[in-house]
């Protein structure tokens, strides 16, 4: 089951806001609370929600960059925070796809 801010503030018995804003470092909460819930969202496992955040913050991290007959294959959005494999395999399958593409278009087939 997955780990949700909501389970962890009830479990210190603190708001769902306090527990974001403590995973967040923020000023406004004391470091003893910060240290409290952190360490009891490392023990329940707890794993950001990317989706979520950047629906709430209107914000991806994602840079994209729309070419147009490139003869470049090897141009691909860069995401801010690397180590994220469903990028790192995306961005796999565009690559193979515009080298797919760039074959067939010069009339060979590329590996």
């Amino acid at each position: 089951m997955r780990v949700t801010l909501d389970k962890i503030a009830a479990e210190l018995g603190v708001s769902r806001s306090t527990v974001s804003r403590a995973l967040r470092d923020s000023p406004q909460i004391s470091q003893s609370t910060k240290d409290k819930v952190k360490t009891l969202a490392a023990e329940m496992g707890y794993i950001p929600n990317d989706l979520a955040r950047s629906l709430r913050t209107n914000r991806t991290g994602v840079l994209g960059l729309i070419t147009y007959h490139s003869d470049s294959v090897g141009v691909l959005p860069r995401r801010y925070s690397q180590g994220n494999t469903a990028f790192d395999t995306w961005a796999r399958l565009l690559l193979a796809f515009r080298m797919q593409r760039k074959g067939a278009c010069q009339g060979t087939q590329a590996d």
